[in-house]
């Protein structure tokens, strides 16, 4: 979300405890303070008109504020200034990905993966690629070989946990979704990790509540949508504008409201016993 100017320039002064322009950039950047990212990767440029991690971060920060155009041009501008750099086809990989450009979205990623053919980061965009195209075992295949590689990362567990999702390991999935909730520190990757355990949650609501198993299975499906309910109120402190939030947040409610409608009367009940401990 972008802030007003004033904004910007007090938080720009809080990131100034972090030790170079860069770190502050991509702190900012992580915290989806896109204008304040912008600013310091600008105020980079300015002194270095071709430096690749700052042109390649400036690049991510338009992708991110849905200016593709923009965004791809700077990333050819990064491969243009340094061919042998990995971080040009990198993002030129993900605007491609992006606008649903698959074959070319991935021979990027293999031009990135020449140069830096041990980049976990690169290897997380193949796998989103992978996930984006339905072909979620191979992308579950690569989420999994990331987490071993790096059990601390959280957007390595919430990719295992969204591949797990679609290939119906819902169990599995729920706790590779823990696992991404508690190690999530930027606030991109908080609001994403509570918005994927939701998703989870209601998934583990389906077909368990027959109008004939009511007083056994109302009560656990209400309390997973309500906690799925808390985890989308955190995502949506975090500040982060997201789509998937308002949607999640209304599946959510439609399913309550399908389980209300087989059993009259039962989340009153259900939550009398939560009150009650």
């Amino acid at each position: 979300m972008l802030r007003t100017v004033l904004f910007t320039f007090i938080h720009l002064f809080l990131l100034a405890g972090c030790s170079t322009p860069l770190e502050r950039a991509e702190r900012a950047l992580a915290d989806g303070d896109l204008l304040a990212a912008e600013g310091v990767y600008r105020e980079m440029l300015a002194e270095r008109p071709d430096d690749v991690e700052a042109l390649y971060g400036l690049g991510w920060t338009w992708h991110l504020a849905g200016q593709t155009d923009a965004a791809e041009d700077t990333f050819r501008r990064c491969i243009t200034v340094n061919p042998e750099s990995s971080l040009g086809y990198k993002g030129l990989g993900s605007t491609e990905m992006a606008r649903g450009n698959t074959a070319a979205a991935r021979r990027a990623f293999e031009e990135a993966q020449k140069r830096a053919p041990d980049d976990l980061a690169i290897r997380h965009s193949v796998a989103l690629l992978e996930l984006s195209t339905g072909r979620h075992a191979e992308a579950l295949a690569l989420f999994s070989s990331l987490s071993d590689a790096d059990p601390k990362q959280a957007l390595y567990h919430l990719g295992r946990a969204e591949a797990l999702l679609w290939l119906d390991r819902d169990e599995e999935a729920l706790s590779a979704s823990a696992s991404a909730v508690e190690l999530a520190s930027d606030r991109r990757t908080r609001a994403l990790s509570r918005i994927n355990r939701a998703r989870v949650l209601v998934k583990l609501t389906q077909d368990r509540v027959t109008p004939e198993r009511c007083e056994t299975a109302a009560l656990p499906v209400y309390a997973w949508l309500e906690e799925a309910e808390r985890l989308l109120d955190e995502a949506e402190v975090v500040g982060i504008v997201l789509p998937e939030l308002g949607e999640t947040r209304r599946v959510v409610r439609r399913r309550r409201g399908a389980i209300d409608d087989l059993c009259p009367g039962h989340r009153a009940a259900a939550a009398a016993k939560v009150e009650d401990g």
